[in-house]
């Protein structure tokens, strides 16, 4: 069957040769693209490190000296975190709400600010992370479901002055060892005697970037922390509320219902909408990509169609000597699947060379790559490893065109294989 296929090929090598370089250079095209969709889906795909669904926050405004309604009295420290934590009692005690927690602007998804923190590790080492302010003994470490690692066999000691890391930072600062009760000031030369209470695994800050070293600095009260501006609370809606209808009500009657000293209701957002407001927008890449697959069914579709005629009396024939509709079907899907196997090759060979020639860096980060840290960049090798990097998109690319040509084979040669054989000799 085998000689018998290239016999074939080799037969019809005009309209083959046509075929085999629009497939090469759509095998090409396609890797390009694939390549520029699919790291930030797989990313996207990558588990957060917390759990944002029925998550939402609520940032608050506050109101300065001159500002209509600003009361005096109520802007002493005391007052003020008094006034800020009436919106935790009041959260709490709403049926619809399971719980509620005070967390700094800089939770993932809500600011920018937190991005670029640094610090020296020793003489020749920095690493970069991102800082996130929060209360001591808040329930905002189970409310948005951190997946714990250090200590392995029970509860953070959730105290002032301690910090919460995440395991990659950890793994550059304390390779191999257990860094809870150990000293995160002193290791990252921050000064002061912030204690390592507990280790998380690794963290987003944007749905489709990588993960980002994350240290949680805890204070008694988040009011009173210098580098925090602006609170907010964050809150966890009970299974099976309506979460639309409740918010929709919530942003209508809780600016009036929720005034406290200078506080003001401000926005409610969803967390999980806030990680995903900074996704980059691949529609244009999705677009081409799609683009390009129909162009390619059309123009292997019409190859097809026309050898299906160029061959209508050689199908008769073998229907006439007794070739059932499977095998003629499966003869004439060999003969594309072998063209389709060369053109991938070289396809690829070509994609190769043009990495090679054009310096090419595929495996790049979503994000500043300084901001990556060894372990990350070490736990994700389909990203920026090279050879597993080409494999999967090649592997994408190869099983989409594949369908494709199949597809585009299948339903030509079906229709001609609904002609009677006499009628098809008949015209021969």
């Amino acid at each position: 069957m085998i000689k018998q296929i290239f016999k074939q090929l080799w037969f019809y090598r005009r309209s083959n040769a046509w075929l085999f370089v629009e497939m090469t250079l759509i095998t090409a095209a396609s890797w390009f693209l694939v390549n520029a969709v699919w790291p930030y889906q797989y990313r996207s795909h990558l588990p957060d490190g917390y759990d944002t669904e029925g998550v939402y926050v609520l940032t608050m405004s506050t109101l300065y000296e001159g500002q209509d309604g600003y009361d005096p009295a109520s802007s002493s420290a005391e007052k003020v975190s008094a006034d800020f934590h009436r919106f935790g009692n009041a959260l709490r005690s709403m049926p619809e709400i399971l719980d509620a927690a005070p967390a700094g602007t800089t939770l993932p998804g809500l600011s920018m600010m937190n991005f670029n923190t640094s610090t020296l590790i020793d003489t020749a080492r920095s690493v970069y992370f991102a800082y996130h302010a929060r209360e001591s003994g808040a329930a905002d470490l189970s409310l948005l479901g951190y997946r714990q690692v250090w200590p392995e066999n029970g509860p953070v000691e959730d105290l002032p002055g301690t910090v919460i890391i995440t395991s990659d930072l950890a793994d550059i600062i304390w390779p191999g060892e257990n860094p809870v009760g150990k000293q995160f000031g002193d290791a990252a030369q921050l000064g002061g005697s912030w204690r390592v209470s507990g280790v998380i695994e690794p963290v987003k800050i944007i749905k489709d970037q990588e993960y980002r070293s994350f240290v949680m600095f805890a204070n008694a009260d988040i009011t009173k922390d210098q580098n925090e501006v602006e609170p907010v609370w964050c809150f966890r809606l009970r299974p099976g509320v309506d979460e639309d209808a409740f918010i929709a009500d919530a942003s209508r009657t809780w600016k009036e219902q929720m005034r406290y000293g200078n506080y003001r209701t401000g926005s409610i957002l969803s967390l999980d909408d806030t990680l995903r407001r900074e996704t980059v927008d691949n529609f244009t890449w999705q677009a081409l990509f799609i683009f390009l697959l129909i162009c390619m069914l059309i123009g292997v579709a019409s190859f097809a169609w026309l050898r299906t005629r160029e061959r209508r009396g050689e199908i008769g024939v073998r229907r006439a000597m007794g070739g059932t509709a499977g095998s003629v079907m499966l003869t004439l899907l060999c003969e594309v699947w072998s063209l389709y196997a060369v053109s991938l090759l070289t396809g690829l060979l070509l994609v190769i060379n043009t990495i090679v020639i054009g310096k090419i860096d595929f495996c790049s980060s979503g994000m500043y790559i300084g901001y990556v840290s060894q372990p990350v960049v070490d736990s994700l090798p389909l990203i920026f490893e090279p050879v597993p990097h080409f494999l999967v998109v090649a592997g994408i690319a190869a099983v989409i065109l594949l369908a494709a040509v199949t597809l585009s084979t299948i339903v030509p040669v079906a229709g001609a294989m609904k002609e009677s054989p006499a009628d098809v000799l008949k015209d021969e």
